[in-house]
């Protein structure tokens, strides 16, 4: 397999990284944290995690791009391409397409960078999940069960299967 032949190469068990989809629409993407939008921060997290180059999908992609327009030094290594969808709820199987391992993140979100990389690391279809969320906070993928918003794993021959493995941030390790 691919990851054996890795690993021989590198010494390394950890399979390479993922393609990147992000999903981003506006306004979800442009909230700010701290002063930094949603999706900016996402890219400075994938820049530090390794990635070098990332699939944006959005049915807002004008206003992706131009809020994007201004270069930033902490994801300047992060080239990015665009990828319009309609808009309306977003389902995995109609965003992943190809054959490789592809790590879809929703950009209307914070993702702590270890919960990323710990799922970009995965061999299986998995989704992050968190059985133990704030009170204040409503839980990932809540809007409608179509509807995609969270991060997840996906490995396209596993696609169809009943359901996917969990990784859960309650049981990740804190700092």
């Amino acid at each position: 397999s691919s990851s054996e032949t890795f690993s021989r190469f590198t010494g390394s068990m950890e399979p390479p990284r993922p393609q990147l989809l992000i999903l981003a629409d506006a306004p979800d993407a442009f909230v700010e944290l701290f002063g930094i939008s949603l999706l900016e921060r996402l890219l400075r997290v994938a820049q530090r995690l390794g990635f070098r180059e990332a699939v944006i999908v959005s049915s807002t992609p004008a206003e992706i791009a131009e809020h994007l327009a201004k270069p930033s030094w902490a994801r300047a290594e992060v080239s990015l391409s665009f990828r319009t969808r309609e808009p309306g709820p977003v389902s995995l199987h109609e965003v992943v397409s190809g054959h490789e391992r592809t790590l879809v993140v929703s950009a209307g979100f914070y993702f702590d960078a270890r919960l990323l990389n710990t799922l970009a690391a995965q061999t299986t279809t998995t989704v992050l999940v968190d059985s133990e969320p704030p009170v204040s906070s409503g839980p990932l993928g809540q809007k409608n069960e179509r509807d995609f918003n969270g991060a997840a794993l996906v490995v396209p021959e596993e696609i169809p299967t009943e359901r996917p493995d969990r990784y859960d941030a309650a049981g990740a390790p804190t700092y």
